[in-house]
């Protein structure tokens, strides 16, 4: 997707995104539609839609710009919550089942291919009451294959429907969508917004490598709380077990290697890039370790 030189388009970090954080984010919201208190009136989607929420709220977070076709760029400022609607808003799955509907009943009365639903949207089917159907639908246990060549796209579906941007191009929508329309706090984004129709959503260099960088390798995993509405963060996510131990094969020593050339190796082997952060951090502990090891025992 298009963008200025010294910018990146938010279609590129999507895919970075999914690389990186799409099965830690699978494990943690299939464990969450487990939990005892889970409410399926809350959950936010699939575990597709869900690790798009942590992407959106990561831009939203960082900041972002809008790009024009002819190189014009604008900075966004956007919050991510449900009352206040805005660029990046999303419905939740079972108003996207109810929406989905009345598209196909739009498009059927008009003949407009316009208003077809997207191949990557599938309507959830279950009742809001139906807590045990998104454990039973999403088995919990899933490795994703690392080849580039694999789309998890082939097999996950959003269950949600974007209210002002296009998914996978992420651009500014060129159709705002009845349901959208209707709804009073959307009306008051979309008037701003037809200025900025097809502009791409980007990051500018320097937070795409300071900001952007450090949520994408961050060691916590976002994950939802009892609400399944704001998300915080828990420790851990199954990879880095496999990057500590490739690491603690190398003797928790780089060599004459850079931290990004360790970073590298470790993920040809293991399919995942520690942060030179956390490879110092594991450097640090293993050294501290030594040292009280050799201290004399009294």
């Amino acid at each position: 997707m298009f963008c200025p030189a010294g910018y990146h388009p938010a279609a590129a970090l999507w895919i970075e995104f999914l690389e990186h954080r799409l099965e830690s984010s699978y494990a943690s919201t299939t464990l969450h539609y487990r939990k005892p208190d889970f409410l399926a009136g809350v959950v936010r989607g699939s575990p597709l839609d869900i690790c798009e929420h942590y992407f959106l709220k990561t831009l939203a977070t960082v900041g972002f710009h809008l790009a024009s076709p002819s190189g014009d760029v604008v900075r966004v400022h956007a919050l991510l919550r449900d009352e206040h609607y805005n660029l990046l808003s999303v419905t939740g799955p079972y108003d996207s089942a109810w929406h989905a509907v009345q598209m196909q009943i739009e498009a059927e009365k008009s003949d407009d291919e316009g208003l077809e639903l997207p191949s990557w949207f599938q309507s959830w089917p279950h009742e809001m009451v139906e807590n045990d159907a998104w454990a039973e639908t999403y088995e919990q246990d899933r490795t994703f294959r690392k080849s580039r060549a694999y789309s998890p796209f082939n097999d996950l579906k959003h269950h949600t429907l974007p209210f002002h941007f296009e998914r996978h191009s992420y651009l500014v929508s060129s159709r705002v969508p009845t349901f959208a329309l209707k709804s009073s706090l959307s009306r008051d984004v979309a008037p701003i917004l037809k200025h900025y129709v097809g502009w791409a959503i980007c990051l500018d260099d320097a937070t795409y490598r300071g900001e952007w960088s450090a949520y994408l390798h961050r060691e916590k995993e976002l994950f939802l709380n009892d609400e399944g509405d704001d998300i915080v963060a828990i420790k851990g996510r199954p990879p880095l077990k496999a990057v500590k131990a490739a690491f603690e094969a190398m003797g928790f020593d780089k060599g004459d290697l850079s931290w990004a050339q360790v970073s590298a190796k470790i993920e040809r082997e293991t399919g995942h890039a520690p942060s030179a952060k956390a490879l110092r951090n594991w450097r640090d502990d293993h050294i501290e370790e030594q040292k009280r090891a050799a201290r004399p025992k009294d």
